[in-house]
């Protein structure tokens, strides 16, 4: 008798949570950036600069890397990796050229995002 075959079940796709303000003292605070006298608002912003500096050189480190040239895209994949998703972390597009910065996503004022994957009771 063959094999009893079942539907596979699709993944479902991440949840974008927005960042609250303790997110954001965790990413300064994961940079060793001191931020007690600072509002809010500063924080956030400062944050957001850190990463899209933090984006952006390691760019061009990579594409400068001595064992083995690499194309932009390639290195935007490593980068954006590293920076972001091992923080669990999404960003909508960014700016490297003249001052690095991220940029936010289309009728919206969004820069980052927080994925979170939901479990399914059965």
């Amino acid at each position: 008798m063959p094999p009893v075959l079942r539907p596979r079940r699709r993944k479902r796709r991440p949840l974008d949570i927005n960042l609250t303000g303790a997110d954001y003292k965790v990413i300064l605070n994961f940079y060793g950036i001191p931020h007690a006298n600072l509002n809010a608002a500063d924080i956030k912003k400062k944050a957001e600069k850190i990463l899209g500096t933090k984006m952006c050189k390691c760019i061009k480190r990579v594409q400068k890397s001595r064992h083995a040239p690499v194309d932009e895209s390639r290195a935007i994949a490593i980068c954006k990796n590293s920076v972001l998703t091992k923080k669990k972390l999404r960003i909508y597009n960014f700016q490297c050229q003249g001052s690095y910065k991220l940029r936010p996503q289309k009728r919206t004022r969004k820069l980052l995002v927080v994925y979170k994957t939901v479990k399914r009771a059965l």
